[in-house]
């Protein structure tokens, strides 16, 4: 939903109801003040001709006199609304003292509107009063509600006029939130992606109505400073590296790249290999994962042009991964070696079952020509300095072992990191069968 219609659906009948509440409490409470009003006027009068009638004797001659009926024009002149007061013999004789003659009796008429006790005769709206004298008499007093009908129909129009008001109010009300927080809103979102451009901020931004909003303009504005003193710095070393950077430093970095660190698992063999600090360039590896063999490949490259060396290495890998049998694999090493492209290999080649079909190197004299199936882990390097490093290897099985190819191979390494060339391990417990899982762990390095 958008923010304009939720903020209108919210608003709106808030306000709605707030306008039909005080509507309502205008024009009942009103009305009830205007109903109590004239009744206590009809109820005066005859109050007054009642308690005159009855303090003393001549009942008769008072209602004849008109020197009493003077009087009570001056009791009851402040009655403005009185239409007749009159007053009714035990035999139902009525007398008019004043007004015209009642146009309903107590109870007549049908009640109308809001206001209390009103009644009609279908002309006009009266209210009445009556009370019984003790010899049996009735006074009573008729006040016309005219006027009181047309202030009723006024409240109806203020109460109307009240919930429109609060109508136009809401939607003014909800515009204004709207207008100011999408304006805000939008402010927020230019300094996004104004900061993608990678400038400071200048400040020549709007003011905010909310103070979130504003709040969260500064946090955008900080964040824009940062990244633009990040992207500067950042921009300056790439500049300097680039300015800094030789053939041989590309090459070194390259060869990095291409020769980092892998752990992959390879016909249910675990295998892992690591590139040790002071390795040169002519330096790698190749990891086999065909169909019918798999298998790990260390080599090096004889000494020479770094750029030369590192292609020389490329070269080597390639051949290597792209053989589909031991056969093959074997004809191509022949090659590399002929045409001096390697110096020195060093791997095993197993196949589907985790049975070593083929070693190169030391393995070479250490498994044959024939399969044989391996220890449960085995760990080997090619260096220039072999037999330091077969040292480190051997002590290091013996003492720190942790019978885990990756944290082994990393430990290996940061305790040889003054060594050149490559360290390996393959963990054969998951490949080859149960019954014929050894407990012994070899270690040879090449």
């Amino acid at each position: 939903m958008k923010l304009r219609p939720f903020i209108n659906l919210t608003v709106f009948p808030i306000f709605l109801v707030l306008g039909v509440a005080n509507a309502c409490i205008l024009v009942f409470t009103s009305a009830g003040e205007l109903s109590d009003a004239l009744h206590e006027q009809a109820v005066a009068a005859t109050t007054v001709v009642a308690e005159y009638l009855s303090s003393s004797p001549g009942f008769e001659e008072k209602v004849r006199s008109g020197e009493a009926r003077e009087a009570l024009r001056l009791v009851t002149s402040q009655l403005k609304d009185l239409d007749s007061l009159y007053v009714t013999s035990a035999e139902g004789i009525t007398t008019v003292l004043l007004g015209k003659a009642p146009a309903l009796g107590m109870g007549e008429g049908e009640r109308q509107g809001f206001l209390q006790g009103l009644r009609s005769d279908g002309k006009e709206f009266y209210v009445v009063d009556q009370q019984r004298l003790p010899n049996g008499s009735i006074v009573g007093s008729q006040v016309d509600a005219s006027g009181a009908i047309a202030i009723q129909f006024d409240l109806y129009m203020e109460g109307l006029l009240i919930i429109t008001l609060s109508a136009f109010i809401a939607i003014v009300t909800a515009s204004l939130l709207s207008l100011w927080l999408n304006r805000d809103i939008q402010a927020v979102e230019n300094l996004i992606l104004h900061a993608r451009d990678g400038q400071p901020d200048k400040g020549e931004h709007q003011s905010f109505v909310f103070r979130e909003m504003r709040e969260a303009a500064e946090a955008v504005t900080l964040l824009r400073n940062n990244l633009a003193v990040d992207g500067t710095t950042v921009r300056e070393v790439v500049l300097h590296c680039e300015q800094s950077r030789t053939l041989d430093a590309s090459v070194i970095a390259t060869h990095r790249a291409r020769f980092a660190d892998r752990d992959e698992i390879i016909h249910g063999v675990k295998c892992g290999v690591r590139l040790l600090a002071g390795s040169s360039v002519g330096a790698f590896y190749a990891l086999l994962h065909r169909d019918q063999i798999g298998g790990i490949v260390l080599g090096s490259v004889p000494d020479g042009d770094q750029a030369k060396a590192f292609a020389s290495a490329l070269r080597a890998q390639v051949a290597i991964v792209s053989s589909r049998s031991s056969e093959l694999l074997e004809g191509k090493i022949n090659l590399l070696y002929k045409y001096g492209i390697v110096q020195r290999v060093s791997g095993l080649i197993w196949n589907q079952d985790g049975v070593v079909i083929a070693s190169y190197g030391d393995f070479a004299s250490s498994f044959g020509q024939g399969t044989q199936r391996p220890a449960r882990r085995t760990i080997f390097g090619l260096s220039e300095c072999s037999s330091e490093l077969r040292s480190i290897l051997h002590t290091f099985n013996e003492k720190l072992s942790s019978n885990d190819v990756v944290s082994d191979l990393n430990a290996i390494r940061n305790i040889s990191s003054e060594f050149s060339g490559l360290i390996a391990a393959v963990d054969f417990s998951n490949a080859q069968p149960t019954h014929l899982a050894g407990e012994a762990e070899s270690i040879a390095v090449a």
